[in-house]
């Protein structure tokens, strides 16, 4: 062999060699681009998946948060309302308390003026009967029973 043969043979054979190499780092170099473009399409899917899931979250948070004002609203009305049946159960209450007081004051009113009425009538009556001579009889032991004593035949009535 000669020397420029060998040269030339080492040559190729170094050809070879970096062609080789050439096609492995282009191998891997695809390869790792492969992985990284796999990578991306992950992180693109979890980042889809992060805010779709955000946006549910946030739809929850909305939902909740109208469940949850209505509900105090709901719980304001009903405190409102009760207060409300109980301020007219206690005005009711109050009426009917007045009412009666006002009917026993009417009742008492009424009792006095049919006392009065009757002293007034007595001191009428007890005016005329004297006015008129009558005199209370007295019922003594040994005039009788169940007689009266006669006033000369002429008897009178209280009444008349």
């Amino acid at each position: 062999m000669k020397l420029p043969e060998f040269g030339k043979k080492r040559e190729e054979e170094w050809q070879q060699e970096r062609l080789a190499r050439q096609r492995l780092m282009n191998e891997v170099l695809e390869g790792r681009q492969n992985q990284i473009q796999d990578k991306m399409v992950e992180v693109g899917k979890q980042q889809q998946e992060s805010l779709e899931r955000r946006e549910e979250l946030l739809q929850q948070l909305e939902v909740n948060e109208q469940l949850t004002r209505r509900e105090q609203e709901e719980d304001e009305r009903s405190k409102v309302e009760r207060k409300q049946q109980l301020i007219a159960q206690m005005t009711a209450r109050q009426h009917q308390k007045e009412a009666s007081l006002d009917k026993l004051h009417d009742e008492l009113a009424d009792d006095q003026k049919a006392a009065q009425d009757y002293d007034e009538m007595l001191q009428r009556e007890t005016q005329r009967m004297n006015l008129h001579g009558f005199q209370p009889q007295s019922y003594r032991k040994g005039q009788g029973r169940g007689k009266p004593p006669s006033h000369g035949g002429t008897s009178r009535q209280a009444w008349m």
